[in-house]
């Protein structure tokens, strides 16, 4: 029987790897940080079916639906840019006076396209490949100033870049689709551990089938010879594990890194970020998701509570700090991280490989196949399990 070596243990790779045991091919994950999950631990919600189809039916089947928490729109705030937090809601109403007539049948004509359209890495909508190529900025050429002011620029935030000449359009129509779906009030995560609950029971049946996982295990390079790969990985030294295929369920650039033989051509862009862990007792209690508007005086980006009493705050400029005076009543600083990269972002003509490399017996899976990422991310691992599994 052959083995496949996966490289990464975020959601991609452990879903990869799932779905692999399942049809019978046993597989040995590295994962160089000391827990799995990747970036997960850093996730606030997951969005509706609509919008993440596949994680959902992969959440039902690990039969965590019962440990799902809703995440209401009266539980979503926005933190202005004069410092005042305005409920969903009240966010929404005072946008659409603000707007105007123009504005508002401009917003209207808009909302319509992005919930219309499919999102689907394995199913391209040809809509939306129709404007891969354009810029987000070219796509609004069109778009009234205060529509951009009010409902663009704020949804744009989690792509961690204001420069809409440097995105794609569908990554912008992307992300405006995912606002609207997670302020749907059918968005929920995970007490405790976030969406890392759906990651940790992963980790959990796989370890049940007798998987190897290596965490503090960093691959430092893959070799080729002949029909086998020779995976070169630290842990307490150096060591190596002989696969039959590979796995590359890591960040590109870090695919270049290890595996430069593969001669990779993409050129995604990857942004970082920081996450600072913060208990204390906010100044408005139930909020479990607040966003941070641009200009707001916190220099806030987003809020999400973990636990209560506990939280995930990132900084809208990463150079400066969070006034975390404005938010909380008392609070405490228990750690803070450097996400690196946060994000892939995907411009326009991005060069975007395919999940099937040049190599024969090596794939790619992960959250850089156009977005939503969380979704991408577990359909393109499921799409590489079945590409393994009809190879033989």
């Amino acid at each position: 029987m052959k083995k496949v070596g996966i490289i990464g243990a975020g959601i991609a790779g452990l879903t990869c790897g799932y779905r692999l045991v399942q049809k019978g091919i046993p597989v040995v994950i590295f994962e160089k940080k000391v827990i799995v999950g990747g970036r997960i631990p850093f996730a606030g919600a997951v969005a509706t079916e609509r919008f993440h189809p596949r994680l959902i039916s992969l959440i039902k089947e690990l039969g965590l639906e019962a440990l799902k928490v809703p995440l209401s729109k009266t539980e979503q705030g926005f933190f202005t840019s004069d410092g005042q937090l305005l409920e969903l809601r009240q966010f929404q109403m005072a946008s659409m006076k603000q707007l105007g007539l123009k504005g508002a049948m401009y917003f209207m004509k808009l909302n319509r396209f992005v919930n219309r359209v499919r999102f689907d890495v394995n199913n391209f909508d040809p809509r939306l490949v129709k404007i891969r190529n354009i810029s987000f900025e070219e796509y609004l050429k069109d778009c009234p100033e205060i529509v951009r002011k009010i409902v663009v620029e704020p949804m744009m935030l989690f792509t961690f870049g204001a420069d809409l000449s440097q995105l794609s359009a569908e990554y912008g129509l992307t992300h405006i689709r995912l606002g609207n779906e997670l302020g749907s009030g059918k968005a929920f995560t995970f007490e405790e551990n976030n969406i890392a609950t759906v990651t940790n029971v992963l980790d959990a049946k796989l370890k049940e089938e007798g998987t190897q996982i290596f965490t503090s295990a960093e691959v430092k390079k893959i070799n080729k010879q002949g029909d086998k790969f020779t995976i070169v990985y630290e842990k307490e030294g150096e060591k190596t594990e002989e696969v039959d295929t590979v796995v590359l369920a890591v960040p590109l650039d870090e695919v270049k890194r290890i595996f430069p033989e593969l001669n990779l051509e993409s050129d995604v862009d990857y942004r970082d970020s920081k996450c600072i862990f913060v208990e204390g007792k906010l100044r408005w209690p139930g909020k479990k998701f607040i966003v941070g508007m641009p200009g707001n005086p916190a220099n806030l980006r987003a809020l999400f509570n973990v636990v209560p009493y506990s939280q995930l705050v990132y900084p809208m400029d990463e150079t400066k700090e969070v006034d975390l005076e404005r938010l909380y009543e008392e609070y405490k600083i228990v750690d803070e991280e450097e996400i690196k990269p946060a994000l892939p972002i995907i411009g326009p003509n991005t060069k975007v490989p395919e999940l099937t490399t040049k190599m024969k017996g090596v794939y790619l899976c992960g959250d850089f196949y156009y977005y939503p990422w969380l979704e991408t991310s577990v359909a393109t691992a499921e799409k590489v399990a079945d590409l393994i599994s009809k190879e033989g």
